[in-house]
């Protein structure tokens, strides 16, 4: 990206520019006041952009210029949300230029990808889940890992990120009811909490009975058990993968 500048970095600093640069990139990434993750991901997708209008010799694009890279991400063949993911931030960083007075907001009325809504309302039946949780093998320590999952996150409604976040002391009694609190969407804290049925509460204690590893209040709740990452806390890609692998049979009948 660095050979995208097009002119030196004093120039980046005055108003009204006909060219954006590496340095409006980096202004625009500091200026954001937003949690690391979501740092992150503004940062791949204005990747992506810039990477295109360098490899097309672009440094003063027009709106033509960016309906064109709506259309190379479609014949890439990237899923809807990702298009999606990557439209928006191009709009919020030429919203912030023009705002600024760096360059003129050439996104503006610029659609993203449009997304199914419908398909992301089908769910799993009882039966269907009965199925898949019948097909774990809970006769190993990765076995029982993968049920408790499963249930809790059916039973909760929870999302990947908030059970790759929970610790063992994130599960805690409310009264009568045993609860784990969870970190919420665009939350920063563990304030919320789902109610664990005696069923998850007791598919996740038989989980943690069969752990070797020290299992102390602020150890995750879920772990790896491969070599290389054997007691470190599961990722959500590993969450996601595996989820895949279990409920795919299921999903593919729903379709």
């Amino acid at each position: 990206m660095e050979s995208l500048s097009m002119v030196s970095h004093t120039n980046a600093l005055i108003k009204n520019r006909d060219t954006i640069d590496i340095n409006l990139y980096e202004q625009f990434i500091k200026y954001l006041d937003a949690s690391p993750k979501t740092v992150e991901t503004y940062k791949k997708s204005l990747k992506q952009m810039f990477s295109y209008l360098l490899s097309n010799n672009v440094t003063s694009p027009r709106r033509e210029d960016l309906l064109a890279y709506r259309n190379y991400l479609f014949a890439k063949g990237l899923k809807p949300t990702t298009i999606q993911n990557y439209i928006t931030a191009a709009k919020i960083f030429f919203t912030w230029t023009n705002e600024e007075g760096y360059y003129p907001n050439i996104a503006e009325h610029i659609k993203g990808a449009k997304i199914d809504k419908e398909h992301k309302k089908d769910y799993l039946t009882g039966a269907q889940v009965k199925n898949v949780l019948s097909c774990v093998d809970c006769g190993t320590t990765q076995g029982l890992r993968d049920y408790a999952i499963i249930v809790l996150m059916i039973t909760g409604g929870l999302r990947t990120v908030e059970v790759a976040r929970a610790n063992i002391g994130d599960i805690r009694n409310i009264g009568e009811s045993t609860v784990l609190f969870i970190q919420g969407k665009g939350k920063i804290e563990k304030n919320d909490y789902v109610k664990l049925p005696d069923a998850v509460e007791k598919a996740i204690r038989t989980y943690l009975s069969s752990r070797k590893d020290d299992k102390s209040d602020t150890s995750p709740l879920f772990v790896s058990g491969s070599n290389n990452n054997n007691g470190k806390r599961l990722t959500e890609r590993v969450y996601t993968h595996r989820k895949k692998e279990q409920l795919l049979e299921e999903i593919k009948k729903i379709e």
